[in-house]
């Protein structure tokens, strides 16, 4: 679960956002669907589990019909594929960045790997691989802010050396329902999104469903 939201996408967009914006620009990522994962955990995971659901379109044409469960799969496929689109676009920045090889080269080369893992085992080679890609993450960036905050001298330094404003999460112009929707696209999306529905279900128990979006 972790990886799956966190992944290449969030880590250079949500970098850039702070980048410029300072820790406002990380109301949405990672933020906002850190939020979502544990909301899903705690109302949705383990009920949606119990029903027996393989894919998230059973929901809809158990509630209503084959035609509905049709029509909310056609809907939610556009998604997917932009948000696949992202990390393997981020993934062909990211090495075409660090080699000679052109960026739309790398980008090739990522969606064939991503393509022959998952064809060839399916969701448990997706839940490695996003392990694997969850303690790399998690090891990067401590190895890469002690690296930083040793440069400028300490962690302490180094955040004094940060304007007090950049460490503001902003107030969305002061207007509560700015502030509302801001938080509510990462949030509402999430809960809904194939992505997260199709790891509660594959997994083992309700309780386990639920403990990988809480925990």
């Amino acid at each position: 679960m972790f990886a799956t939201w966190f992944g290449a996408e969030a880590i250079i967009g949500a970098a850039g956002e702070v980048y410029r914006e300072g820790i406002a620009g990380a109301t949405l990522d990672p933020f906002g669907y850190a939020v979502a994962l544990i909301i899903s955990g705690l109302v949705l995971a383990a009920p949606l589990w119990r029903c027996g659901y393989v894919t998230f379109g059973d929901f809809f044409r158990e509630r209503h019909s084959p035609g509905v469960e049709k029509l909310a799969v056609f809907l939610m496929l556009p998604g997917t594929v932009m948000w696949a689109a992202a990390q393997i676009r981020a993934f062909g920045q990211v090495m075409g960045a660090e080699s000679d090889v052109p960026v739309v080269t790398m980008i090739v080369i990522g969606a064939v790997v991503v393509i022959a893992y998952t064809t060839i085992s399916g969701l448990m080679a997706d839940a490695i691989t996003d392990f694997i890609q969850g303690v790399a993450i998690i090891a990067g960036l401590i190895i890469i802010g002690f690296l930083v905050a040793s440069r400028l001298g300490g962690i302490e330094a180094a955040l004094e050396q940060v304007p007090a404003e950049r460490l503001s999460c902003g107030d969305a112009g002061g207007n509560p329902l700015a502030r509302a929707e801001i938080w509510a696209i990462p949030i509402f999306g999430t809960m809904v999104s194939i992505e997260l529905i199709s790891r509660m279900l594959a997994t083992r128990s309700a309780q386990v469903a639920r403990d990988a979006c809480v925990q």
